[in-house]
């Protein structure tokens, strides 16, 4: 468990008053995914602002164990309860577990109002690992949390919606998340010939789809088309195991490798390494992933579902598929065979990213937010 202060916050340059904040979610872990992200990025963005970040976590490492210990809620609740005097405001990153419980009946307790990120744990698709629990978790406890929020944030207009059909009178915002987008792309690492360099970036799961990738990769490399893909990132030894069995049985075991987790400087070489970005997954409430790609000027190809679509089809770097339409992959693939496609989608990617997924963009309307409701 960790509690801590964000050192990174520096004195703010703004006249106003700050606001301090209290951020809780489950872990700090980046095996954790896109919450930890979008925090680090989050308060990256605020540098500057007028607002001062804190952050408390039950847990020091990712972990899909269901822990009942009562010591660890017990010293949770200890710790959040000293903390939140000292805070205008509680940001709760996730609707589900019991931390989220406790920071916000401790929040109500202590008359300090809270906020709800709800990272996309209200769709459908999110609730398939517990179908009984989950669903019967936000009838009795999850949509009062949310209706008892002064804000609720979305990352997009379909998660908008989504949290608009459990909680139809919360206050939302939707603020995109921002990243850090250098400059001007980094330049690509030369493979071989013009092979198709594919990246995925993610846990490896059912949930994002490779199952679908694999065969399509399959079909044009009987074609003819030089492909290659990493996949980079860790997962339950089984759904790694499932990953590289498909692969073999599919003909792929000189031309797919499974990195493993990766993060800084590693994943930075991997993007260079790379020419186009893949993510057929079911749903992504926002998909840092494929946003970091478009910030290195990879073109991308995603599903419908994923949250950074809209804006892919707007700026027409990269091409979205259906859900689970594997021609629809192989026709992506095809269509990025050519260099100058890539090159140029790529370099649509980049402006995109610089224009629409800023840290700074990201921090003022953040800033401005938490202003709103405590100022």
């Amino acid at each position: 468990m960790t509690s801590t202060d964000n050192p990174a916050t520096p004195e703010p340059a703004s006249p106003r008053v700050p606001v301090t904040v209290l951020h809780v979610l489950r872990t700090e872990d980046p095996l954790a995914g896109g919450r930890v992200t979008y925090l680090a990025n989050l308060r990256a963005g605020l540098a500057g602002c007028a607002v001062i970040t804190h952050t408390d976590t039950p847990f020091s490492r990712d972990s899909r164990r269901r822990v009942l210990a009562w010591r660890q809620p017990l010293a949770f609740w200890r710790r959040i309860t000293r903390r939140i005097p000292d805070a205008d405001l509680i940001h709760v990153h996730g609707i589900y577990g019991w931390h989220v419980v406790l920071s916000v009946i401790a929040a109500r307790w202590r008359g300090c109002p809270y906020i709800v990120s709800t990272h996309g744990h209200l769709y459908r698709d999110v609730q398939r690992d517990r179908p009984i629990g989950k669903p019967l978790y936000l009838a009795l406890i999850g949509r009062a949390i949310l209706r008892r929020a002064v804000l609720a944030i979305a990352t997009s207009t379909a998660e908008q919606d989504v949290i608009r059909s459990h909680s139809p009178a919360v206050r939302i915002a939707r603020i995109t998340p921002g990243l850090p987008v250098p400059p001007v792309p980094p330049s690509r690492t030369q493979g071989p010939g013009n092979a198709l360099r594919l990246l995925f970036l993610g846990r490896v799961d059912p949930h994002k789809g490779l199952h679908w990738l694999l065969p399509a990769i399959a079909e044009q490399r009987d074609r003819g088309l030089d492909i290659h893909l990493v996949i980079a990132g860790g997962g339950y030894p089984h759904h790694i195991e499932a990953v590289r069995q498909q692969a073999a049985s599919l003909g792929l075991g000189d031309c797919v490798q499974l990195a493993g987790h990766v993060e800084g400087e590693h994943k930075q070489q991997l993007l260079q390494a790379s020419n186009l970005f893949v993510l057929p997954s079911r749903s992504e409430n926002f998909a840092f992933a494929a946003a970091e790609a478009m910030a290195a000027g990879l073109p991308v190809i995603i599903t419908d579902n994923v949250g950074l679509a809209p804006l892919v089809t707007r700026w027409r770097c990269g091409q979205v598929v259906a859900v689970g339409d594997t021609g629809a992959i192989e026709r992506a693939l095809r269509h990025y065979a050519d260099a100058e496609t890539r090159r140029h989608d790529g370099e649509r990617a980049h402006a995109a990213a610089r224009r629409e997924l800023s840290l700074e963009q990201m921090g003022k309307t953040v800033e401005s937010a938490y202003y709103d409701l405590v100022r």
